[in-house]
């Protein structure tokens, strides 16, 4: 006969009212349990002591069930008040829901598994509570008692256990060595046999690869409470295949001490559909599961950052920060706050920038320009503005030191001009003043800012550049001459959109006067505005709407920044006439029908200047444009497992951006909280050096 063991209090309750006291009866319980040699927990030493004193606890818990302990393997829905031992090999906390009636319930589940099978265990209301006994663990071996056969809406069985039932951790009557603890290897597969179809059991996962890419720990919302949970993924690949692993809560604390390209093995986790697309599988790392480095992560060879392109995934860098933006904020969907700053790393052979997002940007607050750094461990993606170029990104598993603060003999080595002309970052150069095109004035920008500059041309005997000091240092220097002989250190280099090289004076560069240069061949500056400099006309005014005056429909040249990205959606669309054809009903217009397709991107979002805000909308070109991926990429990507950290960081690379856009404004159609929404008609990347140039030229004719 099987007992259901009842609860503590009711076989202290008993022995007390056999005379015992609570001394007394903490002994008989350590007693017990060293005579069973630790096999036995608090609750069932209870248990013998009092049918060794020949008491009976009247308890409704207490009822006989099944004499027999069946196999998992025999369990079916005609089976009921069953007996089942295994071993424990996963579990969940408690949960709480509300009944019909307005009271409140409590469940918890674990998983069990007799050496052939496994099943889910469901407690109820009291009995959830059996999670919470110190013996209750990994690997425990336990007896379900009375237990109920259903079928969950997956239609697999489970075994669900009330009042009328309990379980019996460590029960006297089993033989442990008959349930050896799990050997999570046999459960090794793959990562290419982890998919919907596979037979494989998808409860107890185990793979072995290298973790390919950590991102970002981030914060969610429990739908439930609405408390905050925090949750990050890692991408695991090995030489079938790559899948995301997701790690919540305290298991996200595992990731510190790993790092990507580090060769894992992770066993005992569950294969679950993608939330995004379910056609696919992820791995979540449950209280089972375990990970283990059985390599660590080879430290990547610091590469010359002029070899970095697209073929890279990763890179190590050394270089001097030539540039260091502000941090930026913004508001991440959700309503959290975002952060980013960029860095421009240079060294000799060439710069590129580096972008921190987050927590990270703090590791930035101890370096200045002109620092040497090592940054080891970056992931290489393209550059936000130019889909051609390269730029690096800090991860959660990269590495930042500081090898050198002073300002470094490479920024501060000088440079032939002609050098520096294709080139960007920090230089410097020596040369003789041969113009002065912009004697100090005053601009005042598009946005209704008062700007003094000051522009000489400089050429040293290999070419010749256009420098400009601004406010303070325009003042300083506005009393320089043609013909004096100068040399500039750490002094901003840029190419601007219009194609055209220049340098800018500013708060860590430094100038001086009349030193020892002769000039032979002298060189002038290229004509900042050649037609040939520029592949593609811009028929910008550079006279902005502020968005908070557009009350009336019509075309508006505004400029802003991207505040908030509502929805990239990409669909296959007739080529001819771009009709959405995606749907069973197709919208094409064409009379012939949609013989070619191709797939289009809308990208909705809001647009922000000093003034106010309006909905702006990308449609094809333009939107692709914009984030510099084809609507067709962004589709494929959707499907892959990289999703959607993939489309986070498009999004949020947009935030960083400023723009001019001439648009056509009509009335809101779908939006209470705007009266007008704006359709992109031609944009551009609003650049302050590019702004400033035009300005310039403008005062110059």
């Amino acid at each position: 006969m099987v007992w259901i063991l009842a609860s503590e209090e009711e076989y202290i309750t008993k022995l007390e009212e056999h005379g015992l006291t609570r001394e007394e009866i903490d002994i008989k319980v350590k007693e017990t349990i060293e005579k069973m040699k630790g096999w036995i927990d608090a609750k069932t030493a209870l248990f013998v002591i009092t049918k060794e004193l020949g008491l009976e606890v009247d308890s409704q818990a207490i009822k006989q069930s099944s004499e027999q302990d069946y196999t998992i393997e025999q369990l079916s829905e005609s089976t009921q008040n069953i007996n089942v031992v295994g071993r424990v090999v996963d579990f969940s906390d408690i949960r709480t829901f509300k009944r019909k009636s307005g009271e409140q319930g409590q469940f918890s589940s674990f998983w069990i598994y007799d050496s052939k099978k496994q099943i889910k265990v469901l407690l109820w209301d009291e009995r959830a509570n059996r999670i919470l006994d110190d013996s209750f663990k990994i690997n425990s071996l336990v007896r379900v008692l009375n237990g109920q056969i259903r079928r969950n809406r997956d239609q697999n069985l489970e075994i669900h256990v009330g009042l009328r039932g309990d379980v019996e951790i460590s029960p006297l009557d089993v033989d442990p060595s008959e349930y050896p603890v799990l050997d999570h290897s046999q459960f090794k597969v793959k990562i290419s046999e982890i998919t919907p179809n596979t037979s494989i059991n998808k409860n107890m996962v185990t793979v072995e690869g290298v973790i390919d890419r950590i991102f970002e720990k981030r914060t969610v919302k429990k739908k439930a409470t609405n408390e905050d949970l925090n949750v990050q993924r890692i991408i695991i690949q090995d030489d079938s295949g790559s899948i995301p692993v997701v790690f919540w809560e305290n298991d996200t604390e595992i990731l510190e001490n790993v790092q990507e390209g580090a060769t894992v093995l992770i066993q005992n986790l569950i294969a679950k559909p993608q939330y995004n697309d379910p056609e696919k599988l992820e791995l979540t790392f449950k209280n089972g599961s375990k990970l283990s480095v059985k390599k660590q992560a080879k430290p990547l060879e610091i590469v010359p950052i002029g070899d970095i392109d697209s073929s890279f995934n990763r890179a190590s860098v050394i270089g001097e920060i030539g540039m260091k933006s502000d941090v930026r904020k913004f508001a991440r969907e959700g309503g959290e706050e975002g952060k980013v700053q960029r860095i421009l790393l240079q060294d000799h052979t060439g710069s590129i920038f580096i972008v921190f997002w987050g927590k990270d940007t703090e590791k930035l607050e101890n370096t200045d320009i002109g620092n040497k750094i090592k940054l080891e461990n970056l992931s290489v993606q393209p550059y936000y503005q130019d889909k051609d170029r390269s730029e690096l990104v800090f991860r959660p598993s990269s590495l930042l030191s500081i090898e050198n603060k002073d300002h470094s003999s490479f920024i501060n080595s000088i440079k032939p001009i002609e050098e520096l002309l294709e080139k960007e970052g920090m230089y410097s150069f020596e040369g003789q003043i041969t113009q002065i095109p912009d004697p100090l004035k005053t601009i005042t920008t598009s946005e209704g800012k008062s700007l003094k500059v000051f522009s000489i041309h400089v050429s040293d005997n290999t070419g010749a550049i256009q420098l400009s000091f601004w406010e303070d240092q325009a003042e300083e220097f506005a009393d320089l001459s043609e013909g004096e002989s100068i040399r500039v250190t750490r002094a901003r280099i840029k190419k601007s959109r219009m194609g055209a090289t220049t340098a800018s004076f500013g708060t860590y560069s430094a100038l001086e006067r009349n030193v020892d240069f002769t000039l032979t061949e002298p060189h002038i500056v290229s004509d900042f505005y050649s037609p040939s400099q520029s592949s593609k006309p811009l028929q910008f005014s550079g006279s902005y709407q502020p968005i908070a005056t557009i009350d009336k429909e019509g075309k508006y040249e505004v400029k802003g920044h991207i505040s908030k990205v509502n929805r990239i959606f990409t669909y296959e669309a007739c080529a001819k006439c771009l009709k959405n054809i995606s749907f069973e009903k197709t919208n094409c217009t064409c009379e012939e029908g949609p013989i070619k397709s191709e797939h289009r991107m809308i990208l909705s979002s809001i647009l922000e200047d000093n003034t106010g805000t309006i909905p702006l909308t990308f449609f094809g070109e333009d939107a692709e444009n914009l984030i510099h991926q084809d609507a067709l990429t962004i589709h494929v990507k959707r499907q892959d497992q990289d999703y959607p950290d993939f489309e986070k960081e498009i999004i949020d690379n947009l935030y960083m951006i400023d723009l001019v856009v001439i648009g056509t404004v009509t009335p809101s159609k779908y939006s209470q909280d705007a009266s007008f929404e704006m359709k992109v008609d031609q944009f551009k990347i609003a650049d302050l050096d590019e702004e400033l140039d035009r300005l310039v030229n403008q005062i110059e004719k």
